[in-house]
């Protein structure tokens, strides 16, 4: 094999000959020069014993990371056809004997190695989201040329299954929106792999939200029953307890800091959507109008509250903001105003959205 190449070993300076100095590096280098001259079966521990006895080395202790190197290095050769021989494994055996390589440093090398090459092959085996037959049998068949227990290997398949289900997750992800299409592949996925997702409850939570996002945009807007009139052709779709803030120079009531960022709104004219984190808003100040319920329909936003009622028409609005905890709507020469509301905040984002694109 092509790991063990002779190799010229470094010249002594006059003062490290004077004083019988020795270069520690060529100590390294000679072993390897030996095991490039002679078969790694043909090498004995004398032949070692010989060269630490040069450099007044007695064992191999201080060089044994630089060594594991070169057993690394032939372990991987040994792996290029994905299995293990009889015949290389028994030169192994007889190459950690020669370096004096450790049982545990040997045991951490082999796991590393041999968990990386059979996790690559099991990815590439998952690559389409599916384990058929003849994939099946080629892992087992590749577990056992490489030693692995069953336990270690359903745990490999276990960790790359997971692997894959976890990008597929974050890829339906990504955009904010998860469509009925994208919910089938990714359950055909759980189900051709056996396994559940390992969700967080926020991950949970948002992946219902996703779903819930793009059936608001493209499938009918809900209709529901309220308890005042509304005008012809004119129908409600959005309600929600809230409270009404108006911009005021004089007082400082109420600040709304906490800008929500997880609100992708579609289209090439989006509204604005607010940033990630505290943004402090310090031209504005806002105080507490009046507290009760909202109410968007598919032409106003209605507010009924304990001081009576207000309305907006929709086509008024030239923008408006989503916030963690309400929404900030901006609307053509008219005070802007800021509906604090303790949830669903973000529905009322993209329904608005909706509503504004269709009118």
């Amino acid at each position: 094999m092509s790991v063990f190449r002779k190799k010229p070993v470094q010249k002594r300076s006059i003062w490290q000959k004077l004083w019988k100095k020795q270069i520690p590096e060529n100590l390294i280098i000679e072993i390897n020069n030996l095991l490039a001259e002679k078969s790694i079966m043909e090498a004995s521990q004398l032949d070692i014993k010989a060269i630490c006895q040069r450099y007044d080395a007695v064992t191999l202790a201080k060089t044994q990371r630089r060594l594991l190197g070169y057993y690394h290095l032939y372990l991987q050769e040994c792996l290029d056809d994905k299995k293990l021989t009889d015949q290389e494994i028994a030169e192994l055996a007889r190459l950690k004997l020669l370096l004096g390589l450790s049982d545990r440093m040997i045991k951490e090398i082999h796991s590393a190695v041999v968990t990386r090459l059979f996790s690559k092959e099991v990815g590439r085996s998952l690559s389409d989201g599916t384990l058929d037959e003849d994939e099946q049998n080629f892992l087992d068949k590749l577990s056992e040329n490489l030693l692995l227990s069953k336990e270690r290997t359903d745990e490999i398949l276990a960790s790359q299954a997971n692997k894959k289900i976890g990008e597929k997750l974050e890829e339906i992800m990504e955009d904010g929106r998860i469509t009925p299409e994208e919910e089938d592949e990714f359950k055909v996925l759980i189900q051709n792999l056996g396994l559940q997702p390992e969700m967080t409850a926020q991950t949970q939570e948002a992946y219902e939200r996703y779903k819930i996002y793009w059936q608001l945009e493209n499938e009918p807007l809900p209709q529901i029953t309220i308890d005042i009139q509304l005008r012809n052709k004119e129908t409600a779709c959005f309600t929600a307890p809230a409270k009404w803030f108006e911009s005021s120079k004089k007082t400082r009531d109420k600040n709304f800091n906490m800008l929500s960022g997880q609100i992708k709104l579609p289209g090439k004219e989006s509204w604005e959507t607010g940033y990630l984190g505290e943004v402090e808003d310090t031209d504005e100040n806002w105080v507490l109008v009046d507290t009760g319920k909202m109410i968007l329909t598919n032409l106003h936003l209605i507010f009924i509250g304990k001081d009576g009622r207000k309305s907006m028409e929709i086509k008024d609005i030239t923008n408006f903001v989503p916030y963690s905890n309400g929404m900030r709507i901006e609307r053509e020469k008219a005070i802007s105003v800021i509906l604090e509301m303790p949830k669903r905040s973000d529905f009322l984002a993209v329904i608005l959205n909706r509503v504004i694109s269709e009118l």
